[in-house]
């Protein structure tokens, strides 16, 4: 009878060391979303040509596998996009050697940068699969925004008093976040809904990924609204135009300090 008893408490205990496990592990899961591991990676759509868990298992660098990854690519589009590649050397060419052709210049490079842009974000995505993932989303993420970063610094260092191109600076800006917040989303929604009659989204990765969205676009609205309200306030005495600018310009830089503080965190 006692080892009877005894059986029967390991099994009670162990069932409740199960539901504890699963309670627990379910807590977990309406927290944060978790990698889908096991028969599920075989349920992939057929236009990947990568293995989604990278290209892992080799030392050292070979030239040819590596032209072969980058011309599969992820999918039929962005291998479809590195067609692109032969207006890349023409567009540095032209920039050197006529640089008085604009209209040329602008279109060759606009061409020429959709096939690196998609080679940028491909790299980005297969070198996040090697790291952690918080490290490796903010890794892709840097690199999937490396053409925005390159045109801010272009336009900022091209602007002058003469040619004044912080509007443009606005509104690309603007534009990129609008294009996340609402074509992207949208699209997403879209094509999500095309083969399923109810979509499930995460709760607190939409929140997050939405808010950070939103705290951006209020960072670039906060300096130009203070500079609109006070712009008719100036005078020759007491408040100046450039006071106004100076205090414009502090406002955008601690902005933007705050900003990069929330992207890292």
């Amino acid at each position: 009878m006692a080892s009877l008893n005894n059986r029967s408490s390991s099994r009670q205990s162990a069932v409740d060391a199960g539901e504890e496990e699963l309670a627990v592990s379910s807590r977990r899961s309406e927290t944060l979303p978790t990698h889908k591991e096991g028969s599920e990676k075989q349920k992939l759509p057929p236009v990947f040509h990568v293995n989604p868990a990278g290209e892992s298992g080799r030392s050292g660098v070979d030239l040819i596998p590596f032209l072969k990854i980058c011309v599969r690519s992820t999918c039929v589009v962005s291998m479809v996009v590195n067609i692109l590649w032969p207006f890349v050397i023409p567009a540095i060419v032209i920039h050197f050697a006529r640089p008085d052709l604009h209209v040329w210049t602008f279109a060759l490079n606009y061409i020429a940068m959709v096939p690196t842009a998609n080679l940028l974000g491909f790299a980005g995505g297969e070198l996040s699969k090697k790291l952690p993932k918080v490290p490796g989303i903010l890794l892709e993420t840097t690199l999937s925004s490396v053409v925005e970063i390159v045109l801010m610094m272009t336009l900022i260092t091209n602007s002058s008093p003469s040619n004044n191109l912080v509007p443009v600076i606005q509104a690309a800006i603007l534009g990129s976040i609008l294009a996340n917040l609402l074509f992207c989303l949208g699209m997403c929604f879209y094509a999500g809904g095309m083969r399923r009659d109810e979509q499930v989204f995460h709760a607190a990765v939409s929140e997050v990924g939405s808010g950070l969205l939103l705290v951006a676009g209020f960072g670039l609205l906060i300096p130009s609204a203070y500079y609109s309200a006070l712009s008719g306030s100036t005078n020759g005495n007491t408040f100046t135009l450039d006071q106004l600018l100076a205090n414009t310009r502090t406002i955008s830089r601690a902005t933007s300090v705050i900003l990069l503080i929330a992207f890292l965190t």
